[in-house]
């Protein structure tokens, strides 16, 4: 019989989040990973298979794997790189922080016919080590449809100077 699921469209209460060492935000996407209705192994007493749950993190990767295949299928042209890519720009925001969902909730639909692969999916320049310090990132945009896009890039710092430029 289906049964509600109360933890839909949040992150889990004991999924880890924030920075990895490197500073970038981790995760970088999230997926469904709690009361997922799964076979069992055993059978019951009238020999039948049977239904379990599955909570955690192997749980929330199978369905991201299920998803990466999925639009691997459509979209046989995008190599591993850009995959990633597609998945994690197409990300449903779930409104509980980057620290906690990175781009959102994994969503293959999205991703299967999303037009930009944007790398790396997450950038992280380090602890700034005087007022003097600058580090610089490339981004790569790269437009995976046959469509035109028209892109526009700019920043919005909480300083009187922005700190970031584009060039």
């Amino acid at each position: 019989r289906p049964v509600g699921n109360g933890s839909s469209g949040r992150v889990a209460a004991f999924s880890s989040g924030g920075l990895a060492f490197d500073g970038r935000v981790r995760p970088d996407l999230v997926a469904p990973g709690v009361g997922l209705a799964t076979d069992d192994a055993r059978v019951d007493p009238r020999g039948r298979g049977s239904h379990a749950t599955a909570t955690g993190t192997s749980a929330a990767a199978a369905v991201t794997a299920g998803a990466a295949a999925l639009v691997a299928q459509a979209r046989p042209e995008l190599g591993a790189r850009a995959l990633k890519a597609v998945l994690v720009g197409s990300a449903a925001r779930l409104g509980q922080g980057v620290a906690r969902e990175g781009a959102g909730l994994v969503d293959a639909s999205a991703a299967s016919t999303a037009a930009l692969a944007v790398e790396p999916s997450a950038l992280a320049f380090g602890r700034a080590t005087d007022k003097a310090w600058s580090d610089s990132r490339t981004i790569t945009v790269t437009n995976v449809s046959r469509r035109v896009v028209h892109l526009g890039f700019a920043s919005v710092s909480d300083q009187e100077r922005s700190p970031f430029s584009f060039t």
